[in-house]
């Protein structure tokens, strides 16, 4: 995805902010970033509160990451040692349509096989999926409903 692909993306698209408890704000998590994603990817996170968010169209230098269900606090260290502001990766977990999912296991697949698919082949097989987004700065995000 290029920078203006993201660009675009984050200022077209209606992103959203799961969070287990009520917030006023939105602060950069244990891992060092603020998670954000589609309704689904933010309903997913066991969130009894979802949000609204608006991007700062100021935020531009996003690292392209691939999603390997943790680790995320490093690669966040990594992107803002090398001057990026957040990371932009293939969700590859919420979001997922189960029933896909599932049907992929039946076949043959394993969740090993499927990680080690690149973002091109994972979306080939699951084509619903869906970027998300990690923001490092609280003052480029607000909430703006839910």
């Amino acid at each position: 995805m290029t920078k203006s692909e993201v660009l675009l993306s984050l200022l077209e698209d209606r992103l959203y902010h799961g969070s287990k408890v009520e917030l006023d704000q939105l602060q950069p998590g244990n891992d060092g970033g603020i998670h954000l994603g589609s309704k689904a990817q933010a309903s997913m996170r066991n969130s009894k509160h979802v949000y609204a968010v608006e991007v700062s169209a100021d935020v531009d230098r996003f690292k392209r990451e691939r999603d390997t269900g943790g680790d995320w606090k490093g690669k966040i260290q990594k992107a803002k040692k090398a001057g990026y502001e957040g990371i932009v990766y293939l969700n590859r977990y919420e979001g997922i349509d189960k029933d896909r999912y599932f049907k992929l296991l039946a076949d043959g697949w394993t969740g090993e096989k499927l990680d080690a698919l690149s973002d091109k082949g994972f979306k080939k097989l699951l084509p619903g999926m869906e970027d998300s987004y990690i923001v490092f700065n609280p003052k480029d995000v607000r909430i703006v409903g839910d």
